[in-house]
């Protein structure tokens, strides 16, 4: 449900363009809208994004862009943010 739940927050996004982009003070009217699903590292061996996961994004539109990014460490200090190459 991952994807599903970003995608429903891109339409939100993407239909309150105008309204984000005054309320950060950007410097367009119509930025640009970037899924970032940050997901945990999980037990060594095992893929932080499941098979049906990467499917579904692999099947969203162009347009919607988006990326995954792994994080760990924050237990022991400070989190490290590892960019997923797919």
């Amino acid at each position: 449900m991952l994807v599903l739940q970003g995608l429903d927050y891109w339409i939100w996004a993407m239909a309150n363009r105008a309204e984000l982009a005054r309320r950060f003070r950007l410097p367009t009217e119509t930025p640009s809208v970037l899924i970032d699903f940050v997901v945990s590292k999980t037990a060594a061996g095992k893929p932080s994004i499941g098979p049906y996961t990467r499917a579904q994004s692999l099947a969203l539109a162009a347009e919607v862009r988006h990326r995954f990014t792994e994080v760990s460490g924050w237990a022991t200090g400070p989190p490290i943010f590892t960019p997923d190459p797919h």
